[in-house]
């Protein structure tokens, strides 16, 4: 459980009138946990990127795209320390949006 707490505090960011929060966590008692990341935002987002810090004990990191906000031909990547989202159609996410971002 240690992991998730040096992840809610590199996630809980604002820039530029976009702000990105952990709204939930889920743990299943058998090593899985997924982490909800939200979205606030007064511009348009054309994409974006994370970094998840932990001390080793996240093995595998996986990313689900977020419910309506966002458009559906976003491409959504994981890997171990990195999640990243973006459109090679150069679709947005509207500003004034809020809602689920990604699934972890």
């Amino acid at each position: 459980m240690k992991y998730i707490l040096n992840i809610l505090i590199i996630c809980s960011l604002t820039y530029a009138g976009v702000a990105l929060t952990i709204s939930d966590i889920e743990d299943d008692g058998e090593g899985t946990v997924i982490l909800n990341v939200t979205i606030e935002n007064d511009e348009l987002v054309a994409g974006y990127q994370f970094d998840i810090i932990s001390d080793g004990l996240l093995t595998n990191t996986a990313a689900e795209s977020g419910a309506a906000i966002v458009p559906g031909d976003w491409m959504v990547s994981a890997s171990a320390t990195t999640v990243l989202g973006f459109s090679l159609m150069g679709t947005t996410i509207t500003e004034g949006s809020s809602g689920t971002l990604v699934n972890i």
